[in-house]
């Protein structure tokens, strides 16, 4: 009974937040991004309607999207001339993605950033209520720089200012696959202008005491190094090689942190594979509620390094000033790591016409530094590679040694100035451009 009810809540919850969430503010067609457009999301639902689609629901979900951003866009025509006048003001409300982690992290820390290189620009307004928020504390970490209200009757009364597209802020700029992102150049300034990468601040949090219940849970000695991971495997992504990874390439690399007696703390889903280690300094820790969540930010925040996936976790590095080392990274239109000590290694693509691994120059002509296209990939008979054991054992070692990177000066000066990458601070590591240094030709 209390399963069946738990079921029936999370239905009603699921569809309680498609209502009232903003309108998505990216959108994908299935080949590139844009802006909310309410006539291409017209236009591509009519060409991607199959008669599969039609029986399996995917045409009745897309037809309520586009019936509710019709309502929103007739509403929003009555608030036009506070919109306009606003406009012309320095009133802006923040229209992001607040609940996908990585989104959430990485508009709002950039937005904010950007706003303060800009001499704070805007006031910045947060009007979501609580439920559409993945993560109940990341939004306090910027309490001195924008007001944040949770009223839901304020959010339904303004909803048409949020989702404007004259006064509400975006993160169309610094998108991940956005050609034009300044995502990397944004970060790089501010750090040249504050002396620093981090501008979240937690004082609202009490990271010792949480720490220090963390310790008395596990049996941590707190003066013991730790090293946290957070990969995605195959189980999550349902095997998709874009997004998805073999977590059992980790073991040697865990085995030898292990070895040098550290922690090794790997953050799981429910769906995980467990992975498993003759040793009390291997744990395994789930992740689920907001408690849970709060553990792994205090966690990542006392850990000495943080191996990651190019997935939603990578964001913390944006507000945590630990190292990150991301492996199987991929596309690499932007570096999603900051930090000039952070590290990544990136996921290969492998031409079966040719015999032999795409050049970095070959993956942008092919804009696979973009995005993912499918059926590109299979039409020219390209494999996505992802990192094997030794690469993710030696970047693993080269970012705990802090090894010089001869190679990256190179590697830069393969990248078109447009390319967001070109401005990270953030480096590919020394061992895997060594090994892979075809990418230079």
């Amino acid at each position: 009974m209390i399963k069946k009810y738990s079921t029936f809540k999370k239905k009603i919850d699921l569809i309680f937040f498609r209502i009232f969430k903003p309108i998505n503010p990216i959108d994908f067609d299935g080949k590139k991004i844009f802006r909310p457009n309410l006539l291409k999301k017209i236009l591509y639902t009519l060409k991607d309607t199959t008669i599969k689609k039609i029986f399996n629901g995917w045409l009745v979900l897309r037809l309520l999207i586009l019936f509710k951003e019709i309502l929103i866009s007739l509403i929003s025509f009555f608030y036009l001339p506070f919109i306009i006048g606003l406009y012309f003001s320095k009133y802006r409300f923040l229209h992001i993605n607040s609940w996908q982690i990585g989104a959430y992290i990485q508009s709002l820390d950039t937005i904010v950033k950007s706003n303060l290189i800009n001499q704070k620009k805007y006031k910045i307004f947060f009007l979501y209520p609580r439920f559409l928020k993945n993560n109940k504390f990341f939004d306090t970490f910027y309490s001195d720089h924008i007001v944040i209200k949770e009223n839901f009757f304020l959010y339904l009364l303004l909803f048409p200012l949020i989702n404007s597209r004259l006064i509400g802020l975006t993160n169309w700029n610094y998108e991940t696959i956005n050609p034009k992102s300044i995502f990397n150049k944004i970060h790089r300034e501010f750090n040249l202008k504050y002396k620093n990468y981090i501008l979240a601040n937690d004082e609202n949090i009490n990271v010792k005491k949480i720490f220090d219940e963390i310790c008395a849970n596990y049996n941590f000695d707190k003066n013991r190094k730790i090293i946290s991971i957070h990969q995605k495997d195959n189980k999550y992504y349902n095997g998709s090689v874009s997004r998805s990874s073999d977590i059992n390439k980790l073991n040697k690399t865990i085995e030898y942190l292990i070895s040098k007696e550290f922690y090794v703390i790997r953050f799981i889903s429910a769906i995980s594979e467990n992975l498993k280690f003759n040793s009390a300094n291997y744990k395994e820790i789930k992740i689920d509620t907001d408690s849970e969540k709060l553990f792994q930010y205090v966690i990542f925040k006392k850990s000495c390094l943080v191996i990651c996936h190019q997935g939603g976790i990578h964001s913390y590095n944006q507000i945590i000033d630990v190292p990150f080392l991301q492996l199987n990274s991929i596309p690499i239109n932007i570096n999603p790591l900051i930090k000039d000590k952070d590290r990544t290694i990136l996921k290969k693509f492998y031409s079966e016409e040719l015999n032999r691994f795409l050049t970095l120059k070959e993956i942008i002509d092919h804009n696979l530094h973009l995005h993912i296209d499918f059926r590109t990939l299979k039409s020219k008979k390209i494999n996505i590679i992802e990192n094997d054991e030794d690469e993710i054992f030696e970047a693993t070692k080269n970012i705990l040694e802090n090894s010089n990177n001869n190679l990256l000066e190179k590697f830069i000066s393969k990248i078109p100035n447009q390319i967001s990458f070109k401005n990270s601070d953030a480096q590919i590591s020394t061992s895997f451009l060594e090994k892979n240094n075809y990418l230079l030709s």
